[in-house]
């Protein structure tokens, strides 16, 4: 199937997030017109000012509105979801009932975009069996909600693959500027000289820049491909949490030790967080189900993304954690006392 040029039109959900403003900005840096859906809630400060449409809505609006929205528009990139919910129902509204609302909605559409790329999430699989890489055909079960509403997601996406053509992507653990997920464990490296260590702190981890998963995105739009391909986007590299700890002294300047937490410690902390959820209304942070995942080793094969999309990450991880430190400095979400330098990819 042909792809989209450069200059086509192009859509994109969950586009005022981490990944998705990443995605608008290397979509904008080819050329491609872009249309963002924003919900009347989102923070837009990451696209506020750039050359691109904004559409107030929502992935379970309207159908019929949808559909006007995404028609004419040569790929459809689905970066929305829920991340954090109370329950299960909440993860399945959203990740699950919002794609299939927007896949009929493209399919509604006048004319209808020629691609649908949807975003999903290594967490469809869970951590790989210890010693092996996750590849794109293992589905080894004892899913979190979240990962088991990101596979309910996928299978509609596939479901579609004969009416619309489709392809899915599992990004691995992301970091990069615009992230307020890894900045704590930055505050407590550069201010404690600690990095907490799932699992007693054995675990290999394969963590991934933003702007390369941005690019593969990308890349997901403009080759050719067969509908219903799967990828997985990674670094193709595996660190350490000792070696996350040498990148983090490094950059401080300062010795940067373990804090080795044991499943029970995790056990008893999600537990309590938990609790804290049910009295605040709010999702937990961190809750039992997760625990397989923090503690388990991920070790990706991104081969098939590599030879597929012609995937080929940029960063590696001292230079992406420098230049995301220094981006945290430059917007004082952490001081600017002693950093270890940035490197550019």
């Amino acid at each position: 199937m042909a792809s989209a040029d450069s200059r086509s039109p192009v859509f994109v959900t969950g586009a005022s997030g981490f990944v998705g403003s990443h995605l608008v900005d290397a979509l904008l840096e080819r050329g491609h017109r872009v249309t963002c859906l924003v919900r009347p809630c989102s923070d837009l400060r990451w696209l506020s000012g750039k050359p691109l449409r904004l559409e107030q809505g929502d992935l379970l609006d309207d159908r019929a509105r949808l559909a006007e929205l995404v028609s004419g528009h040569a790929v459809v990139f689905h970066v929305a979801g829920a991340v954090r919910a109370m329950d299960y129902k909440s993860f399945l509204r959203v990740n699950r009932d919002g794609t299939e609302n927007i896949l009929k909605a493209c399919l509604g559409a006048s004319p209808p975009p020629r691609r649908f790329v949807h975003v999903s999430s290594v967490g469809v699989a869970g951590p790989p069996p210890l010693g092996s890489r996750l590849t794109e055909d293992q589905y080894p079960g004892n899913l979190t909600d979240y990962g088991r509403s990101k596979l309910e997601a996928e299978r509609l996406v596939l479901a579609f693959s004969r009416r619309l053509h489709v392809v899915v992507l599992r990004p691995s653990a992301i970091y990069g500027p615009r992230d307020g997920e890894m900045l704590p464990l930055f505050k407590l490296a550069g201010r404690l000289g600690i990095l907490p260590a799932m699992g007693g702190g054995k675990q290999v981890l394969d963590l991934v820049h933003v702007q390369d998963v941005a690019r593969g995105i990308v890349l997901a739009g403009d080759a050719r491909l067969a509908s219903g391909e799967v990828f997985l986007l990674g670094s193709g590299r595996d660190y350490s949490i000792a070696q996350l700890a040498e990148v983090m002294a490094v950059l401080f300047r300062r010795r940067v030790r373990l804090l080795v937490l044991h499943r029970s410690i995790l056990w008893t902390a999600a537990a309590f967080s938990e609790i804290l959820a049910r009295i605040s209304g709010r999702p937990a942070m961190l809750t039992r189900q997760k625990i397989p995942e923090l503690v388990g080793s991920w070790r990706l094969d991104i081969s098939r993304a590599r030879s597929g999309l012609g995937y080929s990450p940029r960063w590696d991880l001292p230079e992406g954690m420098a230049q995301t430190l220094q981006w945290y400095r430059d917007r004082g979400w952490m001081p600017r006392a002693s950093s270890g330098g940035m490197a550019r990819g």
